[in-house]
Order: structure tokens, then C-alpha cells, then sequence
């Protein structure tokens, strides 16, 4: 369990710099990209949800839908609804693993590509997908001029230290 409350408060992190990447961009650049071809950061947001939601269902599962990769339940949502459900997603998730047995970490289950992984495996597979979006994410913010989280927190950590 102390393995699960660590991942979970890295997990967190992550998400929490999601949730204020996606509170820092005004909604007005919400369907814009830094690049022709990539995706807008609404469906960036929503990517990272809908990946989460059906990677989620299916390492509690044991299995996946590929065909609930098809779909999009968040290309319309609004920058409120898609803060709100990273908040709940997050949370909910964190819950549903603080409750399962040890048997749970140690069963292989199928991942979306075929492979046999454990809980853990599946689930840091989920965190650094996460990251890599968040990542892009600063990307679009610095497009719009706007200073990512992370580096907001180092600049008033360094200033603090030189007081």
C-alpha cells in the first residue's frame, strides 16, 4: 500500500500541473494549436481524460475496449468542464486503487497493445502518458506567451531562497 500512496502523490503532481496548465490558458486559445496538424489544446485536455477514463476501465477490467478508443466525449466540453473532470477523474481513480488487495497489483492483465503487464505497469504507462501531454501542453502556453507552472513554482521557490 505504501508503493500505491507514492505513485498516487506522484500521479498527483502531475495532474495537479495539468489541471493549472489548463486553468492558465484562456478558454479563447482552447481550440488553437502552436502547429498545423497537432491537436488544439481542447483536444489535447481531452485526450489525456478520455485515455485515462479507458485505460482505467480496462486495468480494472482486466481487459480493454479498443473500440472505446473511437470515441470523443470531450471535444465539446468547455474549459470549466474539462478542469472539473480532471479534478473528479483524478480523485475517483486514486480512490478506487486505494481499495484493492494486493492480489490486484500482482494479476497480468491485458494492456491496449496485446502485451501482458501488472497494475503498476499499467499504471505508470497511464502516468507518462500524462506527462508527455502536459509537456506539450507548457508548449502551448509559451505560443501564448503565458509562463508554464512548473517554472512559475521554481522562479518563487529561488526567490524565496533569496530573501
Amino acid at each position: 500500500m505504501i508503493e500505491v500512496t507514492k505513485f498516487l502523490e506522484g500521479w498527483g503532481k502531475v495532474r495537479q500541473n495539468l489541471i493549472a496548465t489548463a486553468e492558465d490558458m484562456p478558454e479563447e486559445h482552447y481550440d488553437t494549436a502552436p502547429f498545423e496538424g497537432i491537436y488544439s489544446f481542447r483536444k489535447q485536455i481531452g485526450h489525456v481524460l478520455h485515455a485515462d477514463d479507458v485505460l482505467f476501465e480496462g486495468l480494472l477490467k482486466g481487459a480493454y475496449d479498443p473500440a472505446t478508443f473511437r470515441l470523443d466525449p470531450y471535444a465539446a466540453k468547455s474549459k470549466q468542464e474539462l478542469v472539473a473532470a480532471l479534478q473528479e477523474n483524478f480523485g475517483a481513480q486514486s480512490e478506487a486503487l486505494r481499495s484493492r488487495n494486493d492480489a490486484f497489483w500482482s494479476e497480468p492483465r491485458k494492456s491496449f497493445d496485446g502485451s501482458e503487464k501488472t497494475a503498476g505497469e499499467l499504471l505508470q504507462m497511464m502516468k507518462e502518458h500524462e506527462l508527455a501531454h502536459l509537456n506539450q501542453l507548457y508548449m502551448y502556453l509559451r505560443a501564448k506567451g503565458i509562463v508554464p507552472p512548473t517554472t512559475r513554482k521554481k522562479a518563487a521557490a529561488r526567490a524565496a531562497r533569496q530573501q
